[in-house]
Order: structure tokens, then sequence, then C-alpha cells
């Protein structure tokens, strides 16, 4: 898929397989939504590279611009809703396995942004 070129690796020497985690990023951004996602909230990808998952940076939410999604043992997702501005990172919410059908829904009704028509 596509979605695989917007992903952006760690500036950080990666503790995990770093064409794992690509993988497993194209799979959340797919989960997610894919291009419409990204072009709803002006969703920016990002591979972390301490663990298998996905940072989606987006506009429009008071509530949080930031979200860190990371596998977890489980085949489920846990996921850190943030708010960043400049070096600054405030945990908004968070979420502990929650399964790929629910990604959608929970981040609209976090951030309050519709992610499909």
């Amino acid at each position: 898929m596509e979605n695989s070129q917007n992903l952006q690796p760690s500036p950080i020497k990666p503790s995990v397989d770093m064409e794992i985690n690509k993988q497993v990023g194209t799979t959340i951004v797919e989960q997610l939504g894919g291009n419409l996602f990204r072009h709803m909230v002006s969703a920016e990808f990002y591979l972390p590279a301490d663990c298998y998952g996905l940072v989606v940076r987006f506009k429009g939410s008071k509530v949080a611009n930031a979200l860190h999604i990371k596998l977890n043992s489980m085949d489920t997702y846990d996921l850190t809703f943030m708010k960043v501005h400049g070096v600054k990172i405030k945990s908004v919410e968070g979420f502990f396995d929650v399964y790929f059908d629910q990604l959608q829904p929970l981040f609209t009704q976090v951030t309050g942004l519709a992610t499909r028509f």
C-alpha cells in the first residue's frame, strides 16, 4: 500500500526490527482508514523506535494533536492521546487492549474529529 511511503522513521536508534515495525505501522494506518483518514485529519505518521506501533500527529482537535498506538503482546493496541506543543508533551487520555475495529470510533470519541463520511 502507498501509505508505507508516508511512514517516517524515528531518528532514535531503534530497539525493534524496523522492517517489522514498518509492516505494523502500515497495517495500523489501513485500520485507521488509510488515505481518507490522513486527509480528513491532516495526519502525519511516524514509526516509534522503542516499540511496534505508530505515532500519529494530526490537526483540528482542541483535546489532542498526537496519538501513540502501541501493539501489545495480546495482539491488541494500547493508545495514548497527547497534546504536543513544542517540546512539551501532555498525556490526555489512555486506553489499553483496544481491538482494531475500535480505533476509528475511539479516535472520534476522544478528539471529536470525523474519520470518514
